[in-house]
């Protein structure tokens, strides 16, 4: 059975139990959710490793509140595959005893950037995986939010999108302008959507290979670059007001920065984030 069939097998059961429609509603977004993130990719064979990136997904995209409800719909799905022999039951237990966790979030330092940046590939992939990056950085956006930009909304003087019903507007600095230009005369740039073919599965495939070549030994996720931007715009002193209005960020898991910025140990824990020290000369 595929993922729609699994999902759909198991909502029919849950709607069978008398749950109410709002309930159910519930149980089907989530799940919807669960989906989407996989794609192509089949929830049987999920692992320890694609539960910790969903978990990671939902944590760069919802609020806490969210993350942890979206999870309990997965662990009651999953249960249920554990209990018809379908999927591994000894997964269960790294979900068992999950909890929405308020501590510092992670970041990249400034020597894993420039690590990460020299494992790319000398190839147009290689420059279109850099750019993407290095938009996450200066932007701060969501990764499916770069995926689905348009080409001509990105020009060498700015970034438009839309998110959550508002317009922003993003200036580019001299270091991004380069790479736009470089990846928009490339062979592989889109004529409508800019990273046309790329979708977040097949580029953090790509990262998790940099990650392993350039020998950084954490695994690099798509909440861990959005955190590094917000980290670096917290260190230029926009407060947290500023950052929800800036982001529509409302995980309130990112006050963990955000506290401890004043603290006399911070730059112990974590180097002040330079995003731009890259020579573009590199790539052309």
């Amino acid at each position: 059975m595929n993922n729609i069939e699994l999902i759909e097998t198991y909502l029919d059961n849950v709607k069978k139990t008398g749950v109410s429609d709002s309930v159910f509603l519930a149980y089907k977004n989530d799940l919807d959710t669960l989906k989407d993130f996989l794609g192509e990719n089949s929830i049987i064979l999920m692992s320890k490793s694609s539960i910790m990136d969903y978990i990671n997904f939902l944590r760069d995209n919802f609020t806490n509140n969210t993350v942890v409800r979206k999870l309990n719909s997965f662990k009651n799905f999953y249960k249920i595959l554990a209990q018809e022999k379908k999927v591994d039951s000894g997964l269960l237990e790294d979900l068992k005893n999950f909890k929405q966790e308020f501590s510092i979030p992670e970041v990249l330092r400034e020597d894993e950037l420039e690590m990460l940046f020299r494992a790319c590939e000398p190839t147009e992939k290689g420059k279109r995986d850099i750019l993407v990056i290095k938009l996450l950085l200066k932007t701060g956006m969501q990764l499916n939010e770069a995926l689905e930009l348009k080409t001509e909304d990105v020009t060498e003087e700015s970034i438009a999108f839309e998110k959550n019903n508002k317009k922003y507007l993003v200036k580019v600095d001299e270091e991004l302008k380069g790479f736009i230009v470089t990846y928009k005369n490339s062979s592989i740039c889109g004529d409508k959507k800019l990273f046309d073919g790329l979708s977040r599965q097949n580029f953090f495939a790509r990262v998790k290979k940099y990650q392993r070549e350039a020998g950084i030994d954490r695994e690099i996720n798509p909440a861990m670059l959005r955190n590094t931007a917000m980290y670096s715009f917290i260190e230029e002193g926009t407060t947290m007001r500023e950052l929800k209005e800036r982001l529509d960020y409302v995980n309130i898991g990112m006050s963990g920065i955000y506290k401890i910025r004043n603290k006399s140990d911070i730059k112990k824990v974590y180097k002040k984030i330079g995003i731009g020290d890259w020579d573009v000369s590199e790539f052309n």
